[in-house]
């Protein structure tokens, strides 16, 4: 199988943990502005209606999402010296911070017909470089060692820093704002950004330079076709399950992530809230994917551990919408639904690479950026679907840009903030009561593999 003697290279120095998870810092502090920030910079400041942000963002990211799986299976047949992926990760990094700041690159005089076109290709253009490097980092995690505590441990440190990013950017972003805004808007987004990646780009270089791929696809593996790799995927029962629960669990967290500026800004008395709900809410997923890995140990099961964990981020959401921020009980609920985020998102990318283990005993090929490119497919997808719900329900109701808001538009800010969300989380942690990929069997078909942990 090309990875014998893979169980005296399965353990990581703390480098190595710190060299993986860096990538996703470096990431987190260029497409955080895309996630929290793209919408209301359309409407408030490029000046677009919601309904056409919606339209031309659900354009770009289904592109994106039917997109994916050609990518993963050309990123799964690359040959380099620096194996195959870690060569995506830094064109992708690279290029995400480059297309994310034309995006941001505001045009506010010039007409609606090329205010949308302009919207609409560069946002492909950084939905693509976006995939292409989140798919590669994925797959890398299956590649930097066999055993599945250490695939863990590493989406934990992963995880940590991509929400330490967030908790920085929540104070970063409206500083930067304010500062570069001042006079006008129209440039204050793109200054911010050309400042966060100076800070993201290198992050991503040491991603792609300091870590190591020590497991090998099979000799044949740049032989393999498409139609292969989708029966091997239509056989993968794990990586259905994972792919439903990152599909509702995108479009739970998208949802959070698209209206917390909405909600902050006209519900909850203005971008200060967003900064505590943000800092409070990183925080805590800091700590959620800190100890994701013990709680993993407890269980010896990551989808029984990740669903009983989506369940009480579920009920603290659905508890958010009777307890509205700037409450202190609202916030004392973000603790609870901040660490869920953390902890769920670790599990879930770990599990990744442990369903390409079940192909690779079941079929005899390794499709990890295939797998990686499916699971960020729904994830994707469900995204898609979020933010044109929400342009397009913003806009029913009646939504005006810096304007004072309708009580309805206000309730149903509320809601697309905790109810709506709080049903996809629970919608994710049900499905994975079918999910059987434990530590048993794992260790099963690793030996059959004779890669034994």
């Amino acid at each position: 199988m090309g990875n014998k003697g893979q169980k005296q290279e399965g353990r990581l120095s703390a480098f190595q943990y710190t060299a993986y998870a860096f990538g996703d810092l470096g990431y987190q502090m260029v497409y955080y502005w895309v996630v929290s920030f793209t919408t209301i910079y359309c409407t408030d400041v490029f000046g677009l209606s919601a309904a056409a942000v919606s339209v031309v963002m659900l354009i770009a990211r289904l592109y994106d999402a039917v997109n994916n799986p050609f990518l993963g299976s050309m990123i799964d047949k690359t040959k380099s010296k620096m194996g195959r992926y870690r060569p995506w990760i830094l064109i992708g990094g690279i290029g995400l911070a480059i297309s994310t700041c034309l995006l941001f690159w505001a045009h506010p005089d010039w007409p609606a017909g090329a205010k949308n076109f302009y919207v609409g290709a560069m946002y492909m253009l950084v939905a693509t470089f976006a995939t292409i490097f989140y798919m590669a980092y994925m797959a890398l995690n299956g590649c930097i060692s066999a055993d599945p505590m250490v695939r863990a441990r590493a989406s934990s440190y992963r995880v940590v820093l991509n929400n330490f990013g967030i908790f920085i950017l929540a104070f970063l972003a409206p500083a930067a704002l304010s500062y570069f805004g001042k006079g006008s808007a129209n440039n204050s987004y793109l200054f911010s950004i050309l400042i966060c990646s100076v800070i993201g780009i290198p992050c991503i270089l040491m991603t792609a330079f300091g870590t190591k791929e020590v497991i090998q696809p099979t000799a044949t593996q740049e032989k393999i076709s498409m139609k292969s790799q989708l029966h091997a995927l239509k056989n993968n029962k794990p990586m259905i399950l994972i792919f439903v629960a990152m599909t509702t669990h995108g479009i739970s967290m998208n949802a959070r992530l698209a209206m917390a500026t909405f909600y902050c800004t006209y519900f909850a008395g203005g971008l200060s809230t967003f900064t505590v709900y943000n800092s409070i809410n990183s925080i805590m997923a800091m700590v959620g994917a800190f100890t994701a890995p013990f709680v993993y140990r407890l269980f010896r099961d990551k989808g029984k551990a990740a669903r009983y964990i989506m369940y009480a981020s579920a009920a603290a959401m659905a508890a958010q919408y009777f307890f509205p921020a700037p409450g202190i009980a609202f916030y004392g609920l973000t603790f609870v639904s901040g660490y869920g985020l953390g902890a769920f998102s670790t599990l879930a990318f770990s599990m990744i690479p442990d369903a390409s283990d079940y192909t690779q005993y079941k079929h005899n090929i390794r499709i990890d950026g295939f797998l990686a490119a499916f699971a960020t497919f729904g994830f994707e997808a469900g995204g898609a679907i979020t933010t044109t719900l929400v342009g397009f329900a913003l806009d029913a109701f009646g939504y005006v840009p810096n304007a004072v808001q309708t009580p309805g538009v206000l309730n149903l800010m509320n809601i697309l903030m905790t109810f709506g969300p709080a049903l996809m989380t629970l919608t994710a942690g049900l499905f994975l009561i079918r999910y059987k990929l434990n530590d048993k069997l794992h260790k099963e078909i690793m030996g059959e593999l004779g890669k034994a942990v």
